[in-house]
Parts: C-alpha cells; structure tokens; sequence
C-alpha cells in the first residue's frame, strides 16, 4: 500500500513538472517580438488647375503650403495601449515600424493635412486610459488654449493578428473631411473686396479615436458652446474683377446627420454688405458640394466642365446645389 501511494505521487511530479515546462516553453514562444510595418497610402493632396474652354474660371484660392501628419496607435485585446508613434509635422516619412509579441491588435491611423504656415499640435484626449472607447483627438493653433477647427483629416482602423512571422501591411487612410466649392456665375463687381461665409451650428472639433467618426470636444469653445462656429473670408483679388464662375473652396470636418446653414456674404472695401445668400446643406465624408449662382444680381452660365474642379482623390460623387 504504502509503496503504491510513493509510486502514485511519483507520477504525480513527473506529471506536474512536464506541464510547468510546456507552459514555460509555450510562455517563451508567446513573448517573442516579431516587426510589424506599416507602409500608408492615400495620404497625399493632388490639386489640379480648372481647365478654360469656352468659359473663363477661376479660382482664388490654390493653396501654396502644406504641411502633414501622421499618428499611430496600436492596442491590444484588453484595450491597452502598446504603441503611440507620430510623424511630426512636416512631410513625413509614410512607414512605421513597431516590434510586438504575438497576439491581437486594433491599429490606429489619424492623418492631418494643414494648409497654414503657422504653429499647430496634434493632441490625444487621455491616450494612455485603458478603454479608448471615450478617446479622441482634436487639433490646436499655437497660443490657443481649447481646440481649433479640425484641418483636412484622415483616419483608419484595422486589426492585426501576430502569430509565428514579421508582418509588412499596407494601409490605405480614408478621408473624413468634407470640401465644400463655391462657383460664382455671374461676374464680379468692381467694388466687391471679400466673400465670407458662415455656418449656423457649431463644426465638430475633435476626432473618435475608436471609430474616426467627427465628435465634439469637452473643451467648450465661443461662448462655452462645445464644437467650433465656422466663418471663413475670402478676398476678391483684382484678377477676378469682372469675371465670371470664380471658384472659392475649403475643407472641414464636418457633423454628417446636420444639416447646415451656410451664409455666403459678399462685401465693399468698406465692409458694406453687397449681396447675401442662404443654403441648407448636409456635408459627407469625403464628399465635394458645390454651391452655383448668382450673387450679384446677374445672369451668368456655368459648365460643369469648367466650373468644378475634382481632386482625383476625393470621391466622384460631386453633390451640386444652386443659392
């Protein structure tokens, strides 16, 4: 008996101390860091000069600076951020790569385009809080102390699963900005110096890190009301005086189950109001609307060959509105 029991709890050990060095094995394969990278695409603005046929168009507006950034996120399957990696404004290098043990991952891309030669931050609401589900990003002008309107902006969100190799992925960003065109047909008086124009609701000033969807910061902004008022000038440079289906244009994100009241306000060197017109509009992501009348009391024509101009990147779907 007693020596049944000594051979009992011998097998007993050799049992336990196999399964202590699987699990130390398997420990050991699970801990190993493999590269991932990630190589982005679609990240790039293309502007394209409106071609002259039979009517003259011009646009006011070109940008002539750009400067790009690129933020990325990894988390793994408890919501726990593993990696926090950003390019830096500039132009930055499109390639990330992070060493990481095997394992399921959500990835996280924002991409900004700014057009402005002026200081500028890419901020993280909290990004080191274990759920990200509440988190999110927002963009802000140096010597601002709350959030700025939100720039061209890009997100995606994919998952990776890390097994036994090296990963190289390529990750094409979505566009969550909306562009919104303004064609004047008719011609441009003499004495008008400046288009502005506004919006009736406050824009979204941040960005979902979970879902990249446009959100409203808790930062409260004009009059602690949260989101940004958007208005916008434009000046009537003398090129234009006289001339007809003059385009202006601008990217913003906007709220996409909104519909907006848009302000267009045309004025005199002496900021006298010379024209106004209202439309309602409800901007989609990556989407173009654009606006075509007369402003100023006249009977201009346009061609849509002439009078709008589509970046190739943005979606082809062009929604068109008259005021």
């Amino acid at each position: 008996m007693k020596k049944n029991i000594l051979n009992i709890l011998l097998v007993l050990c050799v049992a336990f101390g196999s399964c202590k060095k699987n699990s130390e094995q398997h420990s050991s394969c699970s801990d190993e860091l493999h590269k991932i990278t990630f190589t982005v695409s679609g990240f790039t603005t293309e502007i394209t000069d409106i071609k002259t046929n039979s009517i003259k168009s011009s646009e006011v507006n070109t940008p002539a600076y750009e400067s790009r950034y690129l933020q990325l996120l990894i988390y793994d399957d408890k919501g726990r951020l593993k990696a926090n990696r950003s390019s830096g404004w500039g132009t930055p290098n499109n390639s990330f790569t992070e060493s990481l043990p095997g394992g399921t991952y959500t990835v996280i891309f924002v991409g900004m385009i700014d057009y402005q030669n002026t200081g500028r931050s890419f901020l993280l609401e909290s990004p080191y809080d274990l759920s990200f589900s509440n988190n999110y990003c927002y963009f802000r002008r140096v010597n601002v102390n709350t959030s700025s309107l939100l720039p061209e902006s890009y997100y995606k969100r994919t998952t990776i699963t890390i097994a036994d190799s090296d990963i190289s992925q390529t990750v094409s960003l979505d566009r969550i900005s909306s562009q919104l065109e303004i064609v004047i047909k008719d011609a441009i008086p003499q004495k008008a110096e400046s288009l502005g124009f506004t919006f009736n609701k406050p824009l979204p000033d941040a960005i979902s890190i979970s879902t990249g969807k446009p959100v409203y910061s808790r930062f409260p902004n004009n009059n602690s009301s949260y989101g940004i008022y958007y208005s916008k000038g434009f000046a009537f440079p003398d090129s234009v005086k006289g001339k007809t289906n003059v385009k202006f244009s601008a990217v913003f994100v906007a709220d996409p189950v909104i519909k907006y009241t848009v302000q267009l306000s045309a004025y005199d060197g002496d900021s006298h109001l010379i024209s106004s017109k209202l439309s309602d509009i409800t901007f989609k992501p990556n989407k173009i609307v654009t606006l075509t009348g007369n402003l100023f009391g006249g009977n201009g024509t346009s061609n849509n060959n002439t009078n709008i101009n589509i970046d190739p990147t943005w979606s082809s779907d062009v929604i068109e509105k008259e005021f």
